[in-house]
């Protein structure tokens, strides 16, 4: 037997099980980096919703109370902006849960309601009363 191809045959096959151990290493270095990347893009893209979604929401409400307060004469109210932030932001944990049961939701709509019950309790909302 010759002893030199023999031992060719294993330092060669021992470094080619090392390199494909190596490989198959620094694969999966790069799949948890790129998870771990896409979930930090899904946060900023869920952190870009709240802000131009929650703005939408505050124009949207500010401007048809004003019409309302114009056209009617009655007294009207418009929460802050923040309200409208930290509501979305709640509203932005919910979208983030992977299974939302109904209890999930059930307290997403009561965390709401308890932000405007204290924006209400502090009176902190702009009059949009018609001027006399």
């Amino acid at each position: 037997m010759n002893w030199d191809l023999l031992i060719g045959l294993i330092i060669g096959l021992s470094g080619s099980i090392l390199g494909l151990a190596g490989t198959i290493w620094t694969n999966k270095q790069n799949h948890d980096h790129e998870i771990e990347m896409a979930k930090l893009s899904q946060t900023e893209e869920m952190k870009r919703f709240v802000l131009d979604n929650s703005f939408k929401e505050y124009e949207f409400r500010t401007n048809l109370g004003e019409r309302l307060a114009k056209n009617s004469g009655k007294d009207l109210s418009v929460y802050p902006y923040d309200m409208y932030l930290v509501s979305y932001s709640k509203i932005a944990d919910y979208l983030q849960i992977e299974q939302p049961s109904i209890e999930d939701l059930e307290k997403l709509i009561q965390q709401i309601l308890e932000i405007q019950s204290l924006y209400e309790g502090y009176n902190h909302h702009r009059d949009l009363t018609p001027p006399h």
